[in-house]
């Protein structure tokens, strides 16, 4: 099995779980890394973003029709990996952002997503 039935559970999954947000501060983001978004797609429910992170493949996940849940076009962006327990889904919580990843205070945030590796 795999594919559709992985996304459906992760989907199963992420509806049972809180929300857990916290107001960030500044100097709490994680990690920022510049990454390039090959495509996105939806499966029974699921967006799926599959992205390239220096030489590794990467897929993204939310919740189709999550406020902050968008299938991201082409092109290059911005991914913040969030502290533990930071976000909404109960796993390792990134957020992207489009713009100049030489500035990134002036990007724009586009959605957030748990990244599956």
């Amino acid at each position: 099995m795999g594919g559709a039935y992985e996304a459906n559970r992760f989907s199963i999954g992420c509806f049972a779980c809180g929300v857990r947000r916290v107001d960030m501060q500044p100097g709490d983001r994680a990690r920022e890394n510049p990454v390039k978004v090959k495509n996105s797609e939806v499966v029974t429910g699921v967006v799926i973003v599959h992205v390239q992170n220096a030489a590794k493949s990467l897929d993204l996940q939310c919740n189709e029709g999550a406020a902050t849940c968008k299938a991201l076009s082409s092109g290059n962006y911005l991914m913040v990996e969030l502290p533990k327990n930071y976000g909404m889904y109960d796993c390792q919580n990134v957020e992207m952002y489009r713009g100049d990843s030489e500035k990134p205070e002036s990007a724009q945030k586009v959605g957030e997503y748990c990244l599956v590796e």
